[in-house]
């Protein structure tokens, strides 16, 4: 509406009083003009304030800006739109993975990194993504798990394999073999102490979750799982869950029962899960004299 009127008066003065400023002197119009701009010329100061609260933000305004001066301003308000859609497309490419504490005796949980009260939960690794997950950042997302666990799951899962294979060719040795200087030693299957027995996937940030996430949240679970680390999933919301559905990540395996409204309530069910499977081992312990 402000632009159709200052259409209408700018018309209005072309057609009809037009001629009452021909004899002013430039310098006249062009005061006329730097007035009508100085709400425009005001606008610079928004790129030192832009510096130092968003530097995004304010590379935005100065790319908008350059693309406005080269091309008219439809095509630079257009690029300018492309170019902040780029911003968030590698802003979700590069987020913030978090390992995140418990401060005690709460059900609070944030990142180690930022606090100093916060503990590291015994057994149990809490990982957070600041970003959705996408096609994007899938890849990523994965090898930060790795790193901020320091388990190189490549590594476990081939010395699994490794040992299983060794397993299955010492089950194959003929019984006239064992009559030879042969020793075989039976390896018990005992989890690694360093490693944690539970992750928890705070996936309170994700707004939704592509195939590509879907299959991504699935190979970790699979493959953690193959070395005795249960994972579960905090904080899904109701369209990631459906998500999830179409995307094929629930079967006979898994569950609906590894997804927890809370953080907290993802923690309580894995140190429980540990306290029971302890309780087991103990119970299986039985002196060899009352055999």
């Amino acid at each position: 509406v402000a632009g159709a009127l200052s259409a209408i008066i700018i018309l209005f003065i072309t057609l009809w009083i037009g001629r009452l400023f021909e004899d002013l002197p430039k310098a006249v119009l062009a005061a006329i003009i730097f007035v009508n701009l100085h709400g425009m010329m005001k606008q610079f100061l928004d790129i030192p304030a832009l510096w130092r609260s968003n530097k995004v933000d304010m590379l935005i305004w100065v790319v908008t800006f350059i693309f406005t001066i080269l091309f008219n301003p439809d095509m630079g308000l257009a690029a300018s739109i492309g170019f902040s859609m780029l911003t968030v497309i590698f802003r979700t490419q590069l987020p913030t993975y978090s390992i995140l504490g418990q401060v005690p005796d709460t059900d609070i949980y944030r990142p180690l990194e930022g606090y100093n009260q916060v503990k590291r939960v015994p057994g149990i690794l809490i990982f957070r993504s600041s970003a959705t997950l996408y096609f994007a950042n899938a890849e990523m997302y994965q090898e930060a798990l790795g790193e901020k666990s320091g388990i190189d799951i490549t590594k476990f899962l081939s010395a699994k394999k490794k040992l299983e294979n060794n397993a299955v060719d010492m089950e194959e040795v003929p019984e006239r073999e064992e009559q030879k200087d042969i020793a075989i030693i039976e390896v018990e299957d005992e989890p690694d102490p360093s490693l944690p027995r539970a992750i928890v996937l705070d996936l309170s940030p994700v707004n939704f979750l592509d195939t590509v996430g879907v299959k991504a949240l699935r190979s970790i679970q699979k493959d953690y799982g193959e070395i005795g680390i249960e994972v579960v999933l905090a904080g899904c919301q109701t369209g990631v869950v459906d998500n999830m559905q179409t995307g094929g990540f629930f079967n006979d395996k898994v569950t609906k029962a590894c997804l927890f409204s809370s953080v907290h309530d993802a923690v309580l069910h894995c140190q429980s899960a540990r306290t029971h499977s302890q309780d087991e081992a103990m119970c299986c312990e039985i002196p060899s004299t009352h055999l």
